[in-house]
């Protein structure tokens, strides 16, 4: 008995001695910014849109061909990007858009909204 009682305080004392609690791990770096491809398109023309990336406008305007793209700078983490997208169209009837979006050579990702006369909706990229 005695025996099993000294085999057993070893890993007792490592488990019932106080420790220093762990200093903060240091912030990761902001992360930097990169091209990335936006290409919109839309079921139904002329529309009014705009993306938005952590309140920030990045890319706007008025189209009435579909689809249109542009190349922004943002900064893309690679847990992802939420983006705000805006579209208006001039008529009250239903309509589809569609953002993809690539950052370099990547496959592009895409998402759907739909909207009756408008549309606004927060995309999760990843």
């Amino acid at each position: 008995m005695v025996a099993a009682l000294l085999f057993l305080l070893v890993p007792l004392r490592s488990l019932t001695v106080s420790r220093p609690a762990p200093t903060a791990a240091p912030e990761a770096p902001a992360t930097k910014a990169s091209a990335v491809h936006l290409r919109l398109t839309s079921t139904a023309v002329p529309l009014s849109f705009s993306v938005s990336h952590l309140g920030k406008v990045i890319w706007r305007g008025d189209a009435s061909t579909s689809p249109v793209e542009s190349v922004v700078e943002m900064p893309f983490s690679t847990e992802g990007v939420d983006l705000v997208v805006d579209a208006k169209w001039s008529f009250g009837q239903t309509a589809a858009v569609k953002l993809e979006v690539a950052r370099g050579d990547d496959e592009p990702s895409a998402q759907t909204v739909w909207g009756d006369g408008a549309v606004s909706e927060v995309l999760t990229f990843k």
